[in-house]
């Protein structure tokens, strides 16, 4: 019988005498837990660097950097404006960093053209309806400029930061279970080394600075569909599914 005091073991089972509340460490941590606790990591590192950001230079509290303006104005628009017309959402939230390029180019029926493909608001459009949702309530009752139902305001930040590392988090345990199930590694090897790249490279980067440019997800969807394809080959394989 395990003895007062003791923790769990490697294989996350067993614990210590009465009253005592099992602990989880970084060895005996589920892949899928471990993963989401980097991502969760990441999310508190991407606020405070937003704050940092927003407290020295006087902007507002904002992911939609760079090109992420671009890339959510698919998903803003549509959900606060119900049109794909951005003008009012680049001259309303963009401040100095509008140049008269930026909306000098329309097409055929006189809009804006944005030349960034729509894939990465889809994925924030659910949130980010949300968030329009919450915004909208909040406001009501005088909650305050902090919710304002305008498109960019915390929770619309928040949401579209949660949906993004969500992604991570699903990329990170998709490519664990690749490499445990395709290449045959062990377990706790294949989610250190996929700790590895992803905090090694400029993927954390994208996840933490700039997670509304739309690496991070398009990262997600590739990986996603390498292990649907990769799952529909082996059913093939086993003849559960006639491919043609």
């Amino acid at each position: 019988a395990a003895g007062w005091g003791d923790t769990v073991n490697d294989q996350g089972s067993a614990s210590g005498g009465v009253g005592e509340v099992p602990t989880c460490t970084v060895r005996s941590c589920s892949p899928g837990s471990l993963l989401g606790l980097v991502a969760l990591i990441m999310a508190v590192v991407a606020c405070a660097l937003a704050v940092v950001k927003s407290h020295v230079t006087g902007a507002p509290f904002n992911f939609a950097v760079g090109d992420g303006r671009w890339y959510t104005l698919y998903a803003t628009s549509l959900v606060v404006d119900h049109d794909l017309d951005f003008e009012n959402q680049m001259r309303d939230h963009w401040g100095d960093e509008l140049r008269p390029e930026d909306v000098a180019r329309r097409t055929p029926r006189g809009l804006v053209w944005n030349k960034y493909p729509i894939g990465l608001s889809a994925t924030l459009l659910p949130g980010t309806w949300c968030a329009h949702q919450a915004s909208l309530l909040l406001h009501r009752l005088g909650a305050g400029r902090w919710c304002k139902p305008a498109g960019t305001s915390v929770l619309y930040q928040l949401s579209a930061l949660a949906t993004v590392l969500g992604c991570a988090w699903g990329t990170m345990v998709l490519l664990q279970r690749l490499l445990v199930g395709r290449l045959g590694l062990a377990p706790r090897t294949a989610t250190w080394a996929v700790l590895a790249v992803c905090v090694g490279s400029p993927y954390l980067y994208y996840c933490v600075r700039l997670p509304l440019v739309v690496h991070v997800v398009s990262t997600f969807w590739f990986v996603l569909t390498i292990t649907l394809a990769g799952a529909a080959s082996s059913a093939a394989d086993r003849g559960r599914v006639d491919v043609k």
